[in-house]
């Protein structure tokens, strides 16, 4: 059986226009072919990445105004800053405070590994490139504490046509010493 496509996957589509946001309403019976599922979700990705701001209408992809997007949301939302983004790569930072601790007292591990996706999806937009997570791995080395400055910075490792891989460190400095906390890899399909 061929591959399922954008063009034979979709009986119909329905535009809504409201607020500059453009939702996609799909009628598929074809959703259960192999392939099929899969287009569902990219297009549904596709739909949310609209609704929150990173891919407007008429705008290209990967463009400054898509990373700027994503950096704003970022910091505003899980409280980490990006302090650069070019060319394939990516530096944030983020202060360990008592509200991202969990019953142990170490930072949550979601954090950590939101901080690390986060930095390596803003590397693949400054690659022109957009497009969901496919797969992630992550290896937890060392705990931070409270009061502790974490960075992350991501390194595209390959740049495909359609699927890009990134790595991506969490550490702190110690006395001019890079101290790894975790240490990730990212695969991104561009959609």
């Amino acid at each position: 059986m061929k591959p399922v496509t954008e063009k034979d996957s979709l009986v119909s589509i329905t535009d809504i226009s409201r607020n500059d946001i453009k939702i996609m309403i799909m009628k598929n019976s074809s959703w259960l072919r192999p392939g099929g599922v899969f287009s569902i979700i990219v297009f549904a990705y596709r739909i949310i990445l609209r609704k929150v701001g990173i891919i407007m209408m008429n705008e290209s992809k990967g463009t400054e105004n898509n990373i700027k997007r994503v950096m704003e949301d970022a910091e505003r939302s899980f409280h980490f800053k990006f302090l650069e983004c070019e060319n394939g790569t990516a530096l944030t930072k983020m202060k360990i405070t008592d509200d991202l601790l969990n019953i142990l007292g170490i930072p949550y591990g979601a954090y950590i590994f939101n901080m690390a996706d986060l930095t390596a999806g803003c590397a693949n937009l400054s690659l022109g490139k957009y497009g969901p997570t496919i797969n992630a791995n992550i290896q937890f080395i060392k705990s931070a504490k409270p009061g502790d400055e974490i960075y992350c910075r991501a390194n595209v490792t390959h740049k495909g046509h359609r699927v890009s891989y990134f790595h991506a460190d969490v550490f702190k400095m110690d006395h001019d010493t890079k101290k790894i906390i975790a240490s990730t890899e990212f695969t991104f399909c561009e959609l």
